[in-house]
């Protein structure tokens, strides 16, 4: 009879330690993800789980379109939102570049 008592303890303290190491936090770790996702407005910096950076000019309650260059806008799956981001977009377009004779010899 110990034994069993023994074993259903080890078991039971087994669980309770997979919970609060691996299960509490991956649940705390989506409903923030969810806030973030429910709050996204116009102007906010995100980052894709793809890695692209940009800024949100329109949400839709499934669909985010971000401006990720200027007058660049991409549209993404609300779910592939990984989070906010500190990059922001420059905030005009870079001048084109002239070849240079000497890097293009003709």
């Amino acid at each position: 009879m110990t034994i069993a008592l023994v074993i259903s303890s080890v078991v039971l303290t087994l669980a309770v330690v997979v919970y609060a190491v691996l299960i509490a936090p991956a649940r705390a770790a989506r409903r923030d993800h969810a806030e973030m996702l429910g709050s996204l407005k116009r102007g906010d910096h995100v980052v894709t789980t793809g890695g692209i950076c940009g800024r949100v000019v329109d949400a839709d309650p499934q669909i985010v379109t971000l401006e990720i260059a200027s007058g660049v806008h991409a549209k993404v799956l609300r779910s592939r939102i990984a989070g906010r981001s500190s990059v922001e977009l420059p905030s005009k377009r870079p001048e084109r570049l002239q070849p240079r004779d000497e890097v293009f010899p003709l």
